[in-house]
């Protein structure tokens, strides 16, 4: 089982490209048919995004790429292969927090030095739940402070939602965003993605 959110750079159409892009790509690297570790998954999408947006990371030009988090979860062994490009996973077991880091590199935009994606294997219990997210919950403005909402808020966020069913979690998350954003703009499209297994 693949799971995965995304967020791409861009709005209107230069986003809507990338989203139709990455999706197209994570399709036809998933159905290739050939048994890929998620390190190995987002290496490709890389390939492709950069030969189809001609990007040869010398050009300033095509900055457009894609933030990912995915996961592959092996349904019988338990184990669950995370790879993300500058979005991390978060894990709630038995009441604890656990962040995986994501490498700071993105899909697309070749960076000078181009180094392959971090696979990170947990062994998952039943129980826990997993969140994938793009920054625009964290970089929500509050109406009241005039601040951003920040990671590390939006993790006490998850934390004292743990133990709630995810229908629940969801109507909560949606509430804290609206009351915390207030009038002000929204400044970015949000993502929370979250899953228990």
């Amino acid at each position: 089982m693949c799971l995965a959110a995304g967020d791409c750079t861009g709005h209107g159409v230069p986003g809507a490209l990338m989203s139709i892009l990455g999706i197209s790509f994570l399709n036809e690297i998933l159905q290739s048919g050939i048994n890929m570790n998620a390190n190995r998954i987002l290496n490709l999408m890389r390939e492709k995004v950069m030969k189809a947006l001609h990007q040869t990371g010398f050009s300033s030009r095509t900055k457009d790429s894609i933030d990912i988090g995915l996961c592959i979860v092996d349904c019988f062994s338990g184990k669950m292969q995370f790879s993300g490009a500058n979005r991390p996973l978060i894990m709630m077991r038995d009441g604890e927090l656990t962040e995986f880091k994501p490498d700071k590199m993105t899909i697309g935009v070749a960076p000078l030095k181009e180094t392959p994606f971090t696979n990170i294997m947990i062994d998952t219990r039943p129980g826990d739940s997993f969140y994938l997210f793009s920054d625009g919950f964290s970089d929500q403005f509050g109406e009241l402070t005039n601040k951003k909402f920040k990671h590390n808020q939006f993790k006490k966020l998850i934390e004292s939602n743990r133990d709630l069913p995810m229908t629940e979690q969801k109507e909560n998350f949606e509430k804290a965003f609206t009351d915390w954003k207030g009038d002000t703009q929204q400044v970015d499209d949000v993502l929370v993605f979250g899953f228990k297994l």
